[in-house]
């Protein structure tokens, strides 16, 4: 909705989520497909229906990313403020979409089992996959409450190449590009939210590093390096 600047003009000109969510519907049997859906910007009967067509082009595979946005300029630009009309779902889809939330603080992990069907989690570090365990237990313990089975979809940066001194030169090589620019209107941005507790994307964005990978948790070297990193993950 709105780039962070910079000499990078970082995220200034991105793809529209539905359309590029359809095409790639077009191409795939199995693999799920989420468009992320500002909540402020996309009327609810319009998403509905995006959703529904899309399903129809990949039966069963299609969910919906909601995303409230953390960035006050996105929405600014466009004087856009929620209204209270009621809206029906119409057509029906053939299968239930699905919800997934974003959520880190502890308000945002409590509203996905709350509301949602899976939550996107994340670690920080290089090469430390469990980093994402904290996370995911107080997501955990929120679907407990809810009495609801949520799932994690959890957030990697992948950084890798034919060996690990060669993923690791790369890995060198973006952060020499790093639009510290971009970073600080990130960080500008996120630090207006006075209320953002140490959980959240809002804090860590005001924390992340002048690395390239900012804030997320990210897994460098080989092919065969990254796959037995990842395997630490079904333990």
């Amino acid at each position: 909705m709105r780039g962070y600047g910079g000499k990078t003009q970082h995220w200034n000109y991105d793809l529209e989520s539905f359309t590029l969510m359809a095409g790639l519907a077009a191409m795939t049997k199995k693999i799920k497909l989420f468009a992320s859906n500002p909540v402020l910007a996309l009327p609810p009967a319009i998403v509905a229906r995006m959703a529904s067509t899309i399903d129809s082009i990949a039966p069963g595979l299609f969910g919906v990313n909601i995303v409230t946005r953390w960035q006050t300029a996105e929405y600014d630009q466009m004087g856009l403020w929620p209204g209270p009309d009621y809206f029906g779902l119409s057509p029906m889809s053939s299968a239930e979409i699905k919800l997934i939330a974003a959520g880190q603080s502890g308000p945002g992990t409590k509203f996905a089992p709350k509301y949602c069907d899976y939550n996107f989690t994340s670690g920080s570090g290089v090469n430390q996959p469990i980093a994402f365990r904290e996370a995911n237990s107080r997501l955990a313990e929120a679907a407990k409450t809810e009495g609801r089975d949520v799932g994690a979809f959890l957030l990697f940066i992948i950084i890798a190449d034919e060996t690990d001194e060669a993923a690791h030169a790369k890995y060198k090589l973006c952060n020499k590009g790093t639009d510290l620019e971009a970073q600080a209107w990130m960080r500008n941005q996120s630090g207006k939210d006075v209320k953002a507790d140490t959980f959240s994307t809002a804090q860590r964005m005001v924390n992340m590093s002048t690395n390239c990978n900012g804030s997320m948790s990210t897994l460098i070297g080989s092919w065969a390096s990254v796959a037995s990193i990842m395997g630490e993950l079904a333990t």
